[in-house]
């Protein structure tokens, strides 16, 4: 794979491009470190997902041979996939559960859409799988990549996509000192075939994959017959059009760069920090790049170019005569100047720019660009590409598969031990009765058959090391993994969810990690949904049922008589539709942005429970008098614990109204 730069750079490449493919050569091609981590990702995968395991595993052939030569079996035990297995099961058996709050205002309605809006689209694209996925990546390669996009060829209105990456596809720059490569250049590149690039990209021409100068390397290989055109693995180059392969290979032989680059960059804006009249206490927002703009928009700059005014006319009913009156006001603003971090998008096939966007997901409430490809890096290193556990446990692995072939060496050695005898024994070959060994008088010894000793036993100590040892690099304890302990089988289940609680702690820095991202990820999908879907998807996630009667706990009101107040249809309706029109920017409405909307994800939401322990512990607390049974039934997480408390709510209802009966009649009767 080879990037010629001095070539592109004598075409007519336009130069945001031979920006591009210059860090694509840098921090994709030609950086050594990034071969190092490709290779120990092939080399991981290999070892834990073998397809062939005569050829792949996590021995090579000719240490399989060597192997045999010695009488050994190269078997392979594979800790590696189910540590893998464990761990991300762990961290990825529940679906995440984000919180969606507006900031600056009280629309439990509008937080209540985009909470459902993610639900439906997590689900619709494989929920735990995909995260499963994603994390198995970060624990074989140490990078696992997540990416949420728009696709229009799904649907009628197209479909929000959350799926994984290849990561060797992804570039990025070795100086990020951030898990999500947020503070550096990143991207995407790999090779696709002409026809490929031709049929996906509207406008796209044979001559956009065509360099004009051929450089004198590849003059000489025009020469000879077995010539693969295209290898500069960037474009075609002009003057082999004629010897262009045939039409199969331009389906097949991929040479052509399809780039998606994430340009950071930072530039300096003037924010007009203006009252918001219709929110007291909040200030509405304009931006503009020069003092300049912000006089041809009708204000007047101060001096010291920190606050602008503008007069702006205003019509009053005169209260003695009932006539419209028009006034004079005069608002001021405050100019904030600021240096922003802009992401700018870049599609490029070839030499051709396909297209080029500042921001396309817009902004988060800190004023930070949202990134569509979420990186989940495991463990950080010096070259600055990112290591897993598979990686440090592939020589304890191997270690204990050599102890393990080690001791079936020595048992199948033992089940015919040699016979151990003294100089003047002999054997004596006797067809009638059997051979026997004829012992001198003088022997010191009794021939005797070779037995076991204690080197079986601490090759199975080694082997059992080894396999603790593994258990360790991926935080999965017996405990874990659903086993009691040695010795422990009469262990109690508070002493069980301590422990469980503890080995937890052990993983907390990557369990932090991936809910970090999944609030990255909530804010990409959230994004996409406000930018791409109609007013009708949005309706579509309130139940017919719902339009007139659901309330958000903190809407909800309580009479004199401690009953639920119920409020009116057409209230709950209008509520709904207020906040619909919220995000589509209806009657007069701004539209909701990202940087209204702050995020949450629930504490532990991807993390299992055990349930059964802790319904025991919360029993207890329950006949203590500590809990009540509502605040028992949050606490074991149990899957119906919705309608159970709703339940025990319509119970106590009930009681009340029982009771008021009672002392009602008591009443009537004195």
């Amino acid at each position: 794979m080879n990037i010629d730069i001095d070539k592109i750079a004598k075409s007519d490449t336009p130069q945001e491009v031979l920006d591009v493919y210059r860090r694509v050569k840098r921090f994709f091609v030609d950086d050594p470190d990034r071969r190092t981590w490709k290779e120990i990702r092939e080399k991981n995968w290999k070892a834990a997902y073998p397809l062939d395991t005569e050829k792949e595993g996590i021995w090579t052939e000719d240490e399989k041979a060597a192997m045999v030569k010695k009488g050994q079996i190269p078997i392979g035990v594979n800790d590696l996939a189910k540590g893998v297995q464990g761990s991300c099961a762990v961290v990825t058996s529940k679906s995440p559960g984000l919180n969606f709050s507006p900031i600056g205002e009280s629309d439990l309605y509008v937080s209540e859409l985009l909470k459902r809006g993610w639900d439906y689209v997590n689900s619709r694209n494989g929920g735990p799988i995909t995260y499963f996925d994603w994390v198995k990546e970060c624990k074989l390669s140490g990078l696992g990549l997540l990416e949420a996009k728009h696709d229009p060829s799904k649907g009628i209105f197209g479909k929000i996509v959350i799926n994984t990456i290849d990561p060797t596809t992804y570039y990025f720059d070795k100086k990020s000192t951030l898990r999500d490569h947020s503070d550096v250049n990143f991207g995407k590149a790999h090779l696709v075939t002409k026809k490929y690039a031709l049929e996906t990209y509207d406008g796209l021409t044979e001559d956009d994959l065509i360099f004009n100068e051929i450089s004198p390397d590849e003059a000489d290989k025009e020469a000879t017959d077995d010539y693969k055109f295209g290898k500069d693995n960037y474009a075609l180059s002009e003057g082999k059009q004629a010897d262009l392969p045939a039409e199969n290979k331009d389906e097949t032989e991929e040479n052509v760069w399809e780039i998606e680059d994430w340009e950071l960059a930072k530039v300096k804006e003037l924010w007009l920090m203006i009252q918001s009249q219709e929110k007291p206490g909040e200030f509405d927002r304009k931006i503009f790049k020069t003092y300049a703009e912000i006089e041809e928009a009708g204000w007047s700059v101060d001096k010291a170019k920190n606050i602008a005014l503008r007069e702006t006319r205003g019509v009053i009913q005169d209260p003695m005569t009932g006539e419209p009156v028009q006034i004079m006001d005069t608002v001021q603003a405050v100019i904030w100047p600021r240096r922003v971090e802009k992401r700018i998008q870049r599609i490029i096939v070839g030499k051709k720019l396909i297209s080029k966007e500042e921001n396309p997901l817009g902004v988060d409430g800190d004023g930070e660009p949202i990134l569509p490809i979420i990186a989940l890096s495991h463990d950080a290193t010096l070259s600055g590409y990112p290591t897993g556990p598979v990686t440090r446990a592939y020589e304890i692995s191997r270690s204990r598969n050599k102890r393990r072939m080690q001791s079936i060496y020595v048992v199948s050695r033992n089940i015919e031990a040699p016979i151990v005898m003294s100089a003047g024994c002999k054997w004596v070959k006797d067809e009638e009765h059997g051979d026997w060994i004829q012992v001198s008088k003088d022997s010191p010894f009794p021939p005797n058959r070779l037995v076991p000793g204690t080197t079986s036993a601490e090759l199975v100590n080694m082997e059992q090391r080894d396999k603790e040892d593994i258990s360790d690099e991926f935080d999965m304890s017996d405990v874990i993994r659903g086993k009691i302990p040695a010795g422990q089988t009469n262990m109690a289940g508070r002493t069980v969810l301590a422990l469980q609680e503890m080995v937890g702690v052990m993983s907390q820095p990557f369990t932090l990690s991936v809910e970090s991202a999944m609030e990255r990820l909530g804010k990409s999908v959230a994004s996409l949904m406000i930018k791409i879907w109609p007013k009708s998807m949005w309706l579509r996630l309130i139940e017919p049922g719902e339009m007139g009667t659901w309330q958000p706990d903190q809407d909800k009101q309580v009479g004199p008589d401690g009953q639920p107040v119920q409020p009116e249809p057409s209230e709950i309706q209008q509520k709904w539709m207020d906040a619909i029109a919220r995000i589509m920017g209806e009657d007069g409405k701004e539209p909701i942005s990202m940087i209204d909307i702050d995020i949450k994800i629930i504490a532990g939401s991807t993390q299992p429970t055990n349930r059964m322990m802790k319904k025991s512990e919360a029993m207890e607390m329950v006949k203590a008098g500590i809990y009540t049974p509502e605040i028992a039934l949050e606490y074991v997480d149990d899957p119906l614990r919705d309608k159970a408390i709703e339940s025990l709510k319509q119970q106590q209802q009930m009681a009340m109204q029982q009771e008021m009966m009672k002392q009602a009649q008591k009443g009537a009767g004195q």
